[in-house]
């Protein structure tokens, strides 16, 4: 079987927080990560209600800090120059997201399982 990735893209400026936090944490964490929103908000609410059947109840945002796709159509955006507004932890809109300030974090599927961690 081929080695499968997940990958979270986030602002460079959110590094800090998931090295000092050791994890990289989903959105509805009981301890959340005060991170840089760069999102369609109307995505990222969607995926807090029951529009997705979740095997083990909640929502996806209760579960999911990583994503199966290489690509989005939300970087795809910003490489065509739409502007996708960058929101500080505080809720300060920082002008918008540029290529340069995007990080991909990726992980092997198989390191996380292998991890025997809750997923």
């Amino acid at each position: 079987m081929p080695e499968r990735f997940v990958f979270r893209e986030v602002d460079y400026r959110d590094i800090r927080t998931f090295l000092r936090d050791g994890e990289v944490r989903s959105k509805n964490h009981t301890s959340p990560q005060a991170c840089h929103q760069t999102s369609y908000q109307n995505l990222v609410n969607r995926r807090g209600t029951d529009i997705f059947q979740v095997p083990g109840g909640g929502v996806v945002n209760d579960y999911v800090a990583f994503y199966f796709s290489p690509f989005t159509s939300f970087t795809f955006a910003i490489h065509r120059g739409e502007k996708v507004t960058v929101v500080d932890p505080q809720g300060r809109p920082l002008g918008p997201s540029r290529l340069e300030d995007r990080v991909f974090v990726v992980c092997k599927v198989s390191a996380i399982a292998e991890a025997g961690l809750r997923c």
